[in-house]
């Protein structure tokens, strides 16, 4: 048939490829949001870029994605899990089966040590070998704690361990400099003077 019937639980064409489009413009977004992008910016020059373009299966449609419903499909999309069926229709949002105390572990653990790859990845990796195995996948971890976030921890992280080592820098400094200019007891003082009165 030139014109099968669709089944109730199947999506238009369009649909779907509208669906692939948004998927992948928010995955756009959120790496150049986790590189120190400005969101608002990055959204605009995304919209202005997939705005009225025509569909492939259907080139009498065309991409309607102006700026303020974009933020509005980025935020259904991070609510949604971050999957292209976020985007369809009456989609169902299921509860997070994430545990908040895991990653509030994760992120106090990113936040206690240095993370030298600088990686959200091998950190979350190294992580996981810490304790007991956790069934979380590395989307839901970049979800609830974006890679922008965690390297904004990190730089945090590496400027007060700067200043420590500078801090004990200027305390040897300091106490070798009043080393070469003190006696080291008032004893050592009064004995030098007897040494020179005998003389």
């Amino acid at each position: 048939m030139k014109n099968p019937r669709q089944s109730s639980n199947q999506l238009p064409a369009w649909q779907v490829e509208r669906a692939k489009r948004l998927q992948r413009a928010c995955e756009g977004i959120r790496a150049a949001v986790a590189a120190g992008k400005p969101l608002k910016k990055t959204i605009r020059r995304v919209a202005r870029g997939l705005n009225g373009r025509p569909y492939r299966c259907d080139a009498s449609r065309r991409l309607a994605l102006s700026p303020k419903t974009l933020y509005r499909v980025w935020y259904a999309w991070r609510r949604g899990g971050e999957v292209p069926a976020a985007f369809k229709l009456n989609y169902f949002v299921r509860p997070s089966s994430v545990p908040a105390s895991v990653m509030i572990r994760f992120v106090a653990h990113c936040a206690g040590i240095p993370q030298m790859s600088r990686s959200l990845a091998k950190a979350w990796r190294e992580f996981s070998k810490l304790g007991q195995p956790v069934k979380i996948s590395l989307d839901q971890v970049y979800h609830y704690f974006p890679a922008a976030e965690f390297h904004q921890m990190q730089e945090q992280f590496e400027a007060i361990v700067t200043a420590s080592f500078e801090l004990d820098r200027l305390r040897h400094k300091n106490i070798a400099n009043i080393k070469d200019r003190l006696p080291a007891s008032l004893g050592a003082t009064a004995r030098a003077g007897r040494k020179r009165g005998c003389v």
